[in-house]
């Protein structure tokens, strides 16, 4: 048997911390930016931002 978690609750663990890491950047700029500046930080922030530092 391997060690570790199964690959999709793994997968469901990291996104929900890197959802979680999003809304505290998203509380500091609230009110403050339009819809498609969060959308484009949480697409940047998931693709290139979140794994390097979780890796």
């Amino acid at each position: 048997m391997g060690e570790g978690l199964a690959g999709y609750t793994d997968f469901f663990f990291q996104l929900a911390f890197a959802a979680i890491a999003m809304t505290i950047a998203f509380g500091g700029f609230a009110e403050r930016a339009k819809l498609s500046a969060y959308v484009i930080f949480a697409v940047l922030f998931s693709i290139l931002i979140y794994p390097v530092v979780a890796h």
